[in-house]
């Protein structure tokens, strides 16, 4: 008895199935594979369909920059989605003559940033040590990364907050590393 003919979609070489997690911004590689005998024809091509906001990367030179297309009608697909949300992805083609489809589901997480500023005129951990009164300012941050934006664990990777201050002068009183979730 022959095989059962299935199409399959492979991540950077693996078969993947349900739902499977990444993050914006992250290069996604699908691949079309068969399992059970035969090979992917290529007329007619086969068709990715990619749910969600996506490029297929970014040609960059000293003068420009612009961003590329996803090519969706190949046995494979590169991308990377740039917004977050929960997405499917498909995969149609002919296999041994027949229509055949493989599909699988992405959670793609998202940085969420919640930021609180406060500031006061004087600033008592300035004032005093021959400084006049000066202006402070507070951040409170918080980072998460979930498919919706809401809450959710951030999953690997790490943060980085740059912030750009114009002035004469800059006392930095309070470095930190911060733990996931403070």
């Amino acid at each position: 008895m022959e095989a059962a003919v299935k199409l399959v979609i492979k991540r950077d070489g693996k078969v993947i199935t349900g739902t499977q997690s990444v993050i914006v911004g992250q290069k996604i590689s699908l691949s079309g594979a068969v399992q059970g005998g035969g090979s992917i024809a290529t007329q007619p091509a086969p068709s990715w369909s990619i749910e969600g906001t996506k490029v297929g990367g970014w040609a960059v030179t000293s003068t420009s920059a612009r961003v590329l297309g996803v090519a969706t009608n190949k046995s494979s697909v590169n991308f990377h989605w740039v917004s977050g949300g929960t997405y499917s992805v498909t995969l149609s083609a002919m296999v041994k003559g027949a229509r055949r489809t493989a599909s699988v589901k992405f959670n793609v997480y998202r940085p969420n940033v919640g930021l609180k500023v406060s500031y006061s005129k004087t600033d008592p951990q300035v004032t005093g040590r021959n400084n006049p009164p000066a202006m402070s300012v507070a951040f409170k941050m918080k980072f998460t990364a979930s498919p919706s934006g809401g809450a959710g664990a951030l999953r690997g990777g790490s943060i980085v907050w740059c912030q750009l201050v114009k002035g004469a002068e800059l006392e930095v009183l309070r470095q930190g590393t911060f733990a996931q979730g403070n």
